[in-house]
């Protein structure tokens, strides 16, 4: 269909001409703050200079050995002692020279999967309806009690509750119920949850549980959850308008039947690996042929920060990757806000990445102002170096009133240069520049498009019909 390719061929121009508002400036000079203010331009520099020089096939240069270490210092110190110190990193140190702390954090770790079970082993004998109604003998009212300590966390008084269960008198009606406590008194995961509830008062974990946040599943967390997702939405329906806007201008130029979905989802039974690939895409143009078939034209992932792009970039690669595994000749289904959409194999061929990029169709899209400071070091990268073994005996001393040397922390350049975990750490920058070159403010693209004139176009190549 000649109107398809057509747009297909003013959006691919269109999109070399947009400005990248949000491209991340050069690792060039470290600046004129104090080496803690920019310590972590001076660690992205580091990092950068290795990953290149390893690239190479060389060892990096003992200059960028003492950047790292020094920069890496500088950050700790921030993290444990600056003006705005950084709750994470002291929520680990304590981790992991804090013997009840530590114990806590194991065990919190196993939380959610212990008091499901308990959970599930109550509600298969003892849920109320399952029961008797009240008052008929204290055998089936405490067993109506298990279900409500258990939904309310209360784990000694389950213990409580399940040793009078099995202290009643044996009789044929109540040999399962009594049979159910005793195997939760024997319970492990009762055990654990009653030992994190008791560690929780403890001055260090009550710290250390301030220092983390709110836990997943309390209010706090639900409102920030709620918060975070109002952010997306808003992002995702400004992404929409812009985008039928762009559609509307492609109407005017070259007709077709253009639309515009959300929440385009990959279809469950696609080939592939699924895990850890992205399986829904926030805003799609589409340009729907004779046939009733649509050819996707461009594809928007919707951020509010783009900050939040780099972490997303993996996932979004693999997600294009096992779409491009379409088979050419081929219409596939897929839901959407809107209803259902056919889209051509051959469409879904071309969202192959590029190496380790997106195709050019595929953009992230934020309608917010470019950042004033551009963070050049990922949240996830400052984690990890924060929390390896040398920088958190680093931090522990600091805390302890040391002044060690940058040295101390020699171990971490080590492994960061042949340490598989520490391989996204040292990618980090490529990844962020190669996130930030993807993303557009989509009124940028729609004013490039807009100013392209007659003839930008080439019939040559694009989508196929």
């Amino acid at each position: 269909m000649q109107a398809c390719r057509t747009a297909d061929q003013l959006l691919r121009t269109a999109l070399a001409a947009t400005p990248r508002r949000h491209r991340l400036p050069p690792l060039a000079g470290v600046g004129a703050g104090p080496l803690a203010a920019e310590a972590d331009w001076a660690l992205a520099q580091a990092l950068e200079a290795a990953r290149l020089a390893l690239l190479a096939g060389s060892a990096p240069a003992e200059g960028t050995r003492e950047q790292f270490l020094a920069a890496l210092a500088a950050l700790v110190r921030a993290g444990v002692a600056g003006p705005q110190p950084d709750a994470a990193l002291q929520a680990a140190v304590l981790r992991a020279h804090d013997p009840d702390v530590a114990e806590h954090a194991r065990l919190a770790a196993r939380a959610v999967a212990d008091r499901r079970e308990l959970r599930a082993t109550i509600d298969a004998v003892a849920h109320p309806a399952r029961l008797p109604q009240p008052g008929h003998g204290p055998t089936a009212d405490t067993a109506r009690e298990l279900h409500g300590l258990a939904r309310s966390g209360d784990w000694p008084g389950l213990r409580a509750a399940a040793q009078r269960l099995r202290s009643q008198p044996p009789s044929p009606d109540a040999a399962a119920l009594v049979g159910l406590g005793e195997r939760l008194l024997a319970a492990p995961g009762l055990h654990r949850l009653e030992r994190g509830a008791a560690l929780r008062t403890h001055p260090a974990v009550q710290r250390y549980l301030a220092l983390c946040g709110p836990a997943a599943g309390t209010p706090e967390a639900a409102r920030d959850g709620r918060v975070a997702g109002a952010r997306g939405r808003a992002a995702e329906a400004a992404t929409a308008e812009a985008f039928e806007a762009i559609a509307n201008v492609l109407r005017r130029r070259v007709g077709g039947a253009l639309r515009v979905v959300r929440g385009l989802r990959t279809p469950a039974d696609w080939p592939g690996e699924r895990a850890r690939a992205k399986d829904e895409w926030d805003v799609a143009l589409l340009c729907e042929d004779a046939e009733c078939a649509c050819n996707l034209l461009l594809l928007a992932e919707a951020k509010a920060s783009p900050s939040a792009v780099a972490a997303d970039l993996p996932r979004l690669l693999r997600g294009l990757d096992q779409l491009s595994r379409a088979a050419a000749g081929t219409r596939h289904p897929f839901e959407c806000l809107e209803g259902v959409v056919a889209l051509r194999g051959e469409s879904l061929q071309a969202l192959a990445p590029v190496g380790a990029r997106p195709p050019a169709q595929v953009v992230y899209s934020c309608l917010a102002d470019p950042e004033p400071r551009p963070r050049v070091l990922s949240v996830a990268s400052r984690a990890i170096l924060w929390t390896e073994p040398a920088s958190l005996a680093y931090a522990d001393r600091l805390q302890r009133g040391d002044t060690p040397a940058a040295d101390v922390l020699r171990p971490v350049w080590d492994d960061l240069l042949h340490a598989p975990r520490l391989r996204a750490v040292l990618e980090q920058g490529a990844l962020a520049r190669t996130a930030h070159e993807a993303l557009v403010h989509p009124h940028d693209l729609l004013a490039a498009l807009e100013a392209l004139g007659p003839g930008s176009a080439s019939p040559a190549g694009g989508v196929e019909a």
